[in-house]
């Protein structure tokens, strides 16, 4: 009896030990699940103080120059995005709600509609704007060529001082009226190929997103002669489309099956073509490019 009953207590005092073992461990769990996420949240926090500074200090000290080091790293246009989602939260809401009048093809629409959330394309639609708006537009003159629905343009009205937004249908135009209630925006009807005069000569920032790839190279030659020409000295001239390495890669390419595109550019024949007219050109990935006068 005496040997079964040390036995029992020996054996309860072990289940009670790994019990509190158990407690303890879970404790110590729960303490590190806490500790893990103050110092994400701290990192986090750390993270975006940095890279609004950076974002600042890009404006600021590199007024439209695109000299700055990081200014042809994607990564930096990410990090200007993150940013900017926090400090423009009600342009994002005004986009939400924004009616899509265009058409369904994926070449005009929002970017937070379903088919291009759904395509995935809808994040890359907004960074290029936000990352021209924030470093190169702020308190600028801007023209925003061949703008469709417009929703880029009002991006960039956050920034600029004034721009002229122009797109070769008239229906288009009357949209982006009724769409975007800015005073800080002049919609024109014109053609990117036989410019208006109106548009004027003195612009220190040109936007050209997703435009060049619906002319043909001949066309694209003239489209960025026209350009370049109501551009200012020391003004910028951003592009994005897709900007393949190689011809190859440009000619067989699914975009180029896309309707509406004719010729896609590749990295070296982009900047060459630019680089007789700028001073300084700059590629970015197979996406953007930038070029100062």
């Amino acid at each position: 009896m005496t040997v079964d009953t040390e036995a029992d207590t020996a054996l309860k005092d072990l289940v009670n030990a790994l019990q509190r073992s158990s407690q303890q461990i879970e404790d110590l769990l729960a303490s590190n699940a806490r500790i893990e996420k103050r110092l994400n949240a701290l990192e986090n926090w750390t993270q975006l103080k940095d890279l609004g500074e950076l974002a600042r200090l890009c404006t600021i000290d590199h007024d439209a120059n695109i000299d700055y080091r990081f200014i042809d790293s994607v990564d930096f246009v990410d990090k200007v995005f993150e940013v900017e989602k926090i400090n423009k939260s009600d342009l994002f809401k005004h986009l939400v709600s924004a009616k899509d009048g265009t058409d369904t093809s994926g070449e005009r629409a929002l970017p937070l509609v379903s088919v291009s959330i759904g395509s995935g394309n809808y994040q890359k639609m907004l960074k290029r704007y936000f990352f021209a708006g924030k470093i190169f537009c702020e308190g600028k003159k801007v023209l925003d060529s061949c703008s469709g629905a417009g929703w880029g343009t009002f991006i960039l009205s956050q920034y600029a001082r004034k721009i002229i937004s122009y797109d070769r249908e008239p229906q288009m135009i009357e949209h982006c009226k009724q769409s975007w209630n800015t005073n800080k925006v002049a919609w024109v009807v014109d053609d990117a190929l036989a410019p208006k005069d109106h548009l004027g000569t003195d612009f220190d920032v040109i936007t050209s997103m997703e435009a060049i790839e619906h002319f043909t190279e001949e066309e694209g030659r003239e489209y960025i002669y026209n350009h370049q020409n109501v551009l200012k000295s020391g003004g910028v001239f951003i592009l994005s489309s897709l900007f393949p390495y190689t011809d190859e890669q440009a000619r067989t390419s699914p975009v180029l099956k896309m309707e509406g595109h004719k010729y896609l550019w590749t990295r070296e024949k982009i900047k060459m073509e630019l680089e007789k007219y700028f001073s300084k050109v700059k590629v970015m990935s197979s996406w953007i490019v930038m070029a100062q006068k």
